[in-house]
């Protein structure tokens, strides 16, 4: 109980601390001149809409997603292009210092799938509640240090987060240098088996990375962590990738973090889930607008870290009454400040009520959302974007560039494209490109019926 108490406390006295940054942030907006965007060797912008790939996976026996070649197609089909992909470390490390090969060259098979279909990739290394001990997933037995403490599952499942033995694993593994150097360990090895997979554009070190008892945990621990990986990312010269990192999942709903992290090479990478939605209340009105000031704080952080915003996990159960709402108004959003995402997740109804097919692989309604028209590539600068109702429109700067702007086009009714005022044939190829004319500004649109 004293363990519990303790516990209780450090969490709200780690959210009195972020209250004074989070209410800088409550009266301030995102500045558009200052956010940053993946870029690819064309230096076209980069706009991601994708999936994670899976939930399946963290009580599979092998931890490998049930996906085959053909169910990664229909990303394409849908106009995904990124994947979060999940591993864990007990998976590639079960013994200190004994990789498993086996399970990588697995995991790497299912990459280069994705590469067939031109899908990146970002490696998620994954936990809930710490390990499987705790009815989660993620940490190796070997580095389960619980004091000893008697595990009693709560629910709902995050509760256990708050018991006793969880706490108490994170707590000892933030403190000790030793286990914290064999995780970053296990990161390079990851990294080192696929740093010559182009698709492969990142690594994110730690999913929803949780305190326990830690004090001053974002500003001073998690930021020296997530130095140590990128000085380890750097060192080893694996420029190719990114260090993709998030802040404390209870930052999700508008709350500011204090990272001190510098993120050049690197990419914010948060989640986005409503609590009170996420305890079954109806999405309103009211959670619309916490929505969307917790998406600007999210952006203006990563414009203070100098790196681009992703989110990594964002969904919705679909039994919440106002759920596809809530979608359309998430995407919106995104558009709106141009920010790419990741769904959760690429499943079946049977392994996560959140999955985008049902049990008979068919489309969930949630597909009527997420797949949408939008650009992957803009060959320029300063970007505006969004649909309104049956009407997608496209501006941005003109840039030198031998590269086209790549617009996604789902399978709509009576598509008409038109550039700079102008109709242009459109071939119903799922994808538009268009090369730069000589206008100082580009303005495509789109419309359906």
């Amino acid at each position: 109980m004293k363990k519990f108490c303790l516990l209780i406390s450090a969490v709200l006295s780690a959210l009195i601390g972020l209250s004074c940054a989070t209410v800088q942030k409550l009266f301030h907006t995102p500045n558009r001149n200052k956010i940053q965007y993946i870029r690819d060797s064309e230096d076209r912008i980069v706009i991601y809409h994708g999936v994670n790939v899976s939930n399946f996976a963290k009580q599979a026996p092998d931890q490998i997603s049930w996906h085959q070649p053909e169910d990664f197609l229909r990303l394409s089909d849908w106009g995904f292009n990124l994947v979060r992909y999940l591993i864990f470390w007990e998976a590639v490390e079960p013994e200190p210092g004994k990789y498993n090969e086996a399970y990588m060259q697995e995991t790497i098979k299912r990459i280069k799938f994705l590469r067939n279909h031109d899908i990146d990739v970002v490696l998620d290394f994954h936990q809930d509640l710490y390990a499987q001990k705790f009815t989660g997933n993620g940490f190796p037995p070997w580095t389960i240090r619980d004091d000893g403490l008697e595990f009693i599952p709560r629910q709902p499942w995050a509760m256990n987060y708050l018991t006793g033995p969880v706490a108490a694993c994170f707590t000892n593994f933030w403190k000790s240098d030793e286990l914290k150097k064999a995780y970053v360990k296990a990161l390079e090895y990851v990294l080192s088996q696929v740093t010559d997979l182009d698709n492969v554009i990142g690594i994110d070190a730690i999913n929803e990375p949780f305190p326990g008892l830690t004090v001053r945990f974002e500003s001073k621990v998690l930021t020296e962590f997530y130095g140590r990986v990128q000085e380890m990312m750097k060192t080893r010269g694996f420029f190719k990738q990114k260090l993709f990192f998030e802040p404390v999942i209870y930052t999700s709903t508008g709350v500011a973090s204090t990272l001190k992290f510098k993120g050049e090479d690197c990419v914010y990478f948060p989640h986005y889930y409503d609590e009170m939605c996420a305890r079954w209340h109806s999405y309103t009105a009211s959670n619309y607008k916490i929505m969307r000031k917790a998406f600007q704080i999210k952006l203006m952080e990563a414009c203070e870290f100098g790196c681009p915003l992703v989110y990594g996990e964002y969904g919705i159960q679909p039994s919440v009454s106002g759920y596809t709402a809530f979608l359309k108004d998430f995407t919106d959003i995104a558009d709106e400040y141009c920010t790419g995402w990741t769904y959760w997740s690429y499943d079946m109804n049977q392994h996560n009520d959140f999955g985008i097919i049902n049990d008979q692989k068919l489309e969930n309604t949630c597909m009527k959302v997420l797949v949408r028209v939008y650009p992957q590539r803009i060959a320029g600068r300063n970007p505006r974007y969004g649909i309104s109702g049956n009407h997608f429109e496209l501006t941005y700067e003109t840039t030198l560039t031998d590269a086209p702007t790549i617009i996604f086009i789902p399978d709509l009714k009576d598509v008409i494209v038109s550039v700079n005022g102008s109709v242009v044939p459109y071939a119903d190829q799922r994808l538009f490109k268009y090369m730069n004319d000589s206008h100082p500004n580009q303005k495509i649109e789109v419309s359906w019926k």
